[in-house]
């Protein structure tokens, strides 16, 4: 039976030290590299190192001998240490200006700002340089933080939190998922779904799953397809859901067709358990604060705000009416019924500028007698905090953890 071939990494060769003297060679991470011409050799075994040396330099070296020998060896040791130094030190600054590029991506995106804003910040940290430290300037000036490369810096960053949430998700135990679906300034349906999980050890992560742009229709199935796809690029099985948060729309919340009607199917289907059903609390809220409208008092102070500020001059008037009057406010705020929470924004204004708002529209002529009407000041401040309220509460109930 022919004998096993012996492999090379089970000889455990040994560099020897006297290759140096004899051989201008060292060991250089396991292996052995010929000082002179710096060329590293793959099996280190004297046989090799000897022909390499009597074949490239031994003509020129071998009259070498003594103490200039050692002194050759020395200096050849010193410039190759100065050359790794000089590539590790390269290394290293590249990693310190990419790392810088990232953060300086984080920013802007984490603020909302544009990419092209990345150039500006690199011209702000070259004349902060040149003005504190002038010797560092040029390490700054390599710092790449052009807008394209600030957009795939970021893209980077992202891909990177998948990442890291998917890892996560592999430890979930349960999880449960949080859906809304709203339209963007330009009429693009988003449906954003969040997870929360708790892995065994009672960790709790909470974080956006995924960000679905729905160009067409908005129906149950639409979004049922797009939160079945984000679930399988997180692999996150369906036996481990537990409960799922929409708002009352028809395409989320119906019972066959919607989207809570999809899930239950499909769970029915696979033999899992039915996971609970909730109605967001923010949501209700929002319906709530729609029954408090008080048609009374509201027609009157958007009327009023309306008035204000639709004529520039009769704006600027009022500004300066409440400068003149040492106001604790330089304005009143528009009212928007789509961003329902303005409403105690509005409210609060008015109320706190009641008076100077009195006595502007009785010098423009157009007297309002409600504002002296104390019934009608009463369910003003009552409305005012009712509304103020709810804000408060609809915050408090944002955020993580909440």
């Amino acid at each position: 039976m022919a004998s096993k071939k012996r492999k090379l990494a089970e000889e455990n060769r040994v560099f020897n030290d006297a290759w140096t003297d004899l051989y201008f060679f060292i060991n250089c991470n396991g292996k052995p590299l010929c000082l002179i011409c710096q060329k590293t050799l793959t099996i280190q075994k004297e046989y090799n190192v000897k022909r390499h040396y009597d074949s490239e330099h031994k003509a020129k070296f071998a009259c070498v001998v003594g103490e200039s020998r050692k002194n050759k060896i020395n200096a050849l040791k010193s410039s190759v240490k100065n050359q790794q130094n000089v590539f590790k030190v390269q290394v290293q600054s590249n990693e310190s200006n990419i790392r810088a590029s990232l953060r300086v991506a984080e920013i802007l995106v984490k603020s909302g700002r544009p990419f092209t804003d990345s150039e500006l910040i690199k011209q702000c940290a070259l004349v902060m340089a040149e003005e504190v430290c002038p010797d560092l300037k040029k390490k700054f000036e390599n710092i790449s933080l052009s807008a394209r490369t600030c957009t795939r810096r970021t893209e980077d960053l992202g891909d990177n939190l998948c990442q890291q949430l998917r890892e996560k998700a592999q430890q979930f135990e349960w999880f449960s998922l949080a859906t809304d679906e709203s339209n963007d300034v330009t009429d693009t349906a988003q449906l954003l779904i969040f997870v929360r999980g708790i892995d065994k050890n009672f960790n709790v992560y909470e974080e956006l799953l995924h960000l679905c742009s729905l160009k067409g229709t908005t129906t149950g199935e639409d979004l049922f397809c797009n939160l079945e796809q984000a679930l399988v690029s997180m692999q996150l099985p369906w036996e481990k859901l537990v409960s799922v948060t929409t708002d009352g729309g028809r395409n989320m919340s119906g019972q066959n067709k919607g989207l809570v009607g999809r899930i239950k199917s499909k769970l029915a289907e696979i033999g899992c358990a039915i996971p609970l059903f909730f109605h967001c609390i923010i949501h209700q809220e929002a319906l709530c604060s729609k029954v408090v409208s008080w048609k009374e008092v509201m027609d009157i102070v958007v009327s009023t705000v309306n008035y204000i500020r639709k004529n520039g001059l009769t704006h600027r008037q009022f500004q300066q009416f409440l400068s003149d009057t040492e106001a604790n406010h330089r304005d009143v705020v528009y009212y928007s019924e789509v961003r329902w929470l303005s409403r105690g924004a509005v409210l609060k204004r008015f109320f706190d500028l009641r008076k100077e708002i009195n006595t502007f529209m009785n010098e423009k002529g157009k007297s309002i007698p409600e504002l002296t009407d104390t019934q009608w000041l009463i369910d003003l401040g009552f409305l005012t905090d009712v509304t103020h309220e709810l804000n408060t509460l609809n915050v408090r109930l944002q955020g993580k953890k909440n």
